[in-house]
This record gives structure tokens, C-alpha cells and sequence, in this order.
């Protein structure tokens, strides 16, 4: 892989990234979900190349939808995590849903590794997603999400008192 600098949207991806197929159930989606605890997930081709993103919102969205249509509830919440007062957290997905290629974003948002914390938080706020298929010459090494970007902020490598920080550091601020 490229350059990584401490900055770089390769030092906060994720490169252990689960992926499904086109055809992979929303019921094994689901179960990937809560396993993974992770909120979606890259749909891949046959030759491994992303082709779309299923997130938690568009199983949701695409539940609602049918439920409405057909007049029966087919998404609930419950999860085998449990909170400190015992009870239920998560979601099930009905099994006979349809499949990822359905319900999935067909537009894969990329991102080069060696780019900066800062142009990913920028590419997701001006896109509206939460997370971007990060490559490197082409080809997907990982993902980012918003949450990789909250903790670049909150471990101050990220914003104005990082760059004070950096100063610092170089002997670039003047103390008064």
C-alpha cells in the first residue's frame, strides 16, 4: 500500500471489511451486521469488485416499505446483545426478504488511501454517506466510516487542535 501518514485515511480505515454478493440473503446480511457490529457492508461482483454498499438503513428503508405495501410488520428489534437492564438491543430481518443486489446503494463512493482524514469527513458530508470504499491503485483495501472519523477527532489528530498541536511540536507558535 501507499504512503501512510498519521493523518491519512489509511491510518483510521478498517482493512479486515466483511463483503457480501449481489445474492447474499438480507437474513445473512442482517446476521453479518450484528456480528460484525458494524452498520453496512461492501455488495461485490463475482470478480470481487464493489458495486454497491447495504447499509442498516437500506434493510430498514426497504422493510418499511414492503410492510406498508403488503400491511405486515417484517422487521423488528432485538439483538442476542443485551443492555445493563436485560433488555433486547439489535435488529432481525424476516430471511425471505429479498437479496443485497435489491436493497443495496448501487453507487460505491471511493476514496485513495493516501488521502487525509479531513477529505474523507469532507467527501461524506458533501455526498451524505457514512462510509467510503478506500483504494490504492484501484483496488479496495478498506473502509472508512464516520465513526473512524469521530475518533480521529476525538484522539486530536483531527481539527483545530490538531494542527495547534502540530505547531506546537515544529516551534511554529509563538507563545505571547
Amino acid at each position: 500500500m501507499g504512503e501512510t501518514t498519521k493523518n491519512s485515511v489509511s491510518a483510521f480505515m478498517q482493512s479486515d471489511v466483511v463483503t457480501v454478493s449481489e445474492g447474499t440473503s438480507l437474513g445473512e446480511v442482517g446476521r453479518l451486521l450484528l456480528e460484525r457490529r458494524v452498520s453496512g457492508v461492501p455488495v461485490v461482483d463475482r470478480q470481487n469488485r464493489p458495486v454497491g454498499i447495504v447499509s442498516l438503513t437500506d434493510i430498514v428503508d426497504s422493510t418499511v416499505n414492503e410492510s406498508r405495501q403488503f400491511g405486515d410488520e417484517k422487521l423488528y428489534y432485538r439483538s442476542m446483545a443485551r443492555s445493563a437492564d436485560g433488555a433486547a438491543r439489535g435488529f432481525h430481518v424476516d430471511a425471505s426478504l429479498d437479496a443485497a443486489e435489491t436493497v443495496m446503494t448501487p453507487l460505491v463512493i471511493r476514496i485513495e488511501a493516501r488521502a487525509s482524514i479531513v477529505a474523507a469527513a469532507r467527501v461524506m458530508a458533501q455526498e451524505r454517506v457514512h462510509r467510503l470504499i478506500v483504494v490504492d491503485g484501484g483496488k479496495m483495501v478498506g473502509i472508512i466510516t464516520s465513526m473512524d472519523v469521530v475518533r480521529a477527532v476525538a484522539a486530536g489528530r483531527v481539527g483545530r487542535g490538531a494542527e495547534r498541536q502540530e505547531e506546537k511540536k515544529q516551534g511554529k507558535v509563538k507563545k505571547k
